[in-house]
């Protein structure tokens, strides 16, 4: 299962969020859900979605041992 560090102040996505709408900051968060907002909004607006509505990164894994091998090419 993958693992979400969230801390207030971080930027989220949302599962299936379009490309062109901005990272919502994460206000704060219970049990099962997390207040979010944009930065455009003023300070009292905000939604509260589930913590299952998080889309959780999916990055590429670097290897310190792939940057050394990269830069003696």
């Amino acid at each position: 299962m993958p693992f979400l560090a969230l801390r207030p102040g971080s930027f989220v996505r949302l599962k299936g969020q379009p490309l062109d709408l901005p990272d919502f900051v994460l206000v704060d968060f219970g049990y099962r859900t997390c207040r979010i907002r944009q930065q455009s909004w003023g300070a009292q607006i905000y939604l509260r979605v589930p913590l299952t509505n998080l889309a959780v990164p999916t990055g590429t894994v670097v290897f310190p041992e792939a940057i050394e091998s990269a830069r003696q090419y």
